[in-house]
């Protein structure tokens, strides 16, 4: 198993009351970004077990412990991470409530990161025609969404012919009577 130190480390002695072999190890010529590994076992078991693994030493490269100057860089870059992403969702948000707002009427493309915040108001004759060209599905959905829920009827709802009326309903007592009458011979004298 091999070992990595930290980014500040360029040479180590593990005594051997420690575990170590007592030897120098040291890293010797090493490219920018580069750690110090080391391939000593009495070493490597030595620099991961307490007390000495509490100096950032580690089986993987990615779990060496930040030096002191590594870790305020992270943390500095952190906060300006935040601080720019905090303002990057602040501007989206605001683009796409604003696109909320106008929903499908036409109105041109929003730009990125406006200066200032900017409402066109759309005339009436604009959200009728947006509105009539809208999918009824898509309306609902947009009516629900403001809290507006409604029927929504197509928009060939003019052109549909209209349902049939249902037929007038005789009461049964009256369909009775005039089937008795038609069956009774007439009583006017002429039997």
């Amino acid at each position: 198993m091999t070992v990595h130190a930290p980014s500040d480390v360029r040479s180590i002695t593990v005594p051997e009351h420690f575990g170590g072999c007592g030897a120098e190890h040291s890293a010797g010529e090493l490219e920018p970004g580069q750690r110090m590994s080391i391939d000593c076992p009495p070493c490597e078991l030595a620099l991961t077990s307490p007390p000495l693994s509490a100096h950032g030493w580690s089986s993987r490269e990615d779990g060496v412990a930040l030096t002191p100057d590594e870790r305020q860089l992270l943390e500095s870059q952190e906060k300006e991470g935040s601080a720019a992403t905090a303002l990057m969702v602040k501007q989206l948000g605001e683009s796409l409530a604003q696109a909320v707002r106008l929903g499908n009427l036409g109105v041109a493309a929003l730009p990125t990161a406006p200066a200032q915040p900017q409402f066109v108001q759309p005339s009436a004759d604009d959200i009728h025609s947006a509105l009539k060209e809208m999918d009824p599905a898509d309306l609902e959905q947009l009516l629900r969404r403001a809290g507006l829920a409604a029927p929504v009827e197509s928009a060939d709802a003019d052109s549909a012919p209209a349902p049939d009326p249902e037929p007038v309903k005789t009461p049964a007592k009256a369909t009775a009577a005039k089937k008795t009458a038609a069956k009774a011979p007439a009583a006017d004298g002429a039997s």
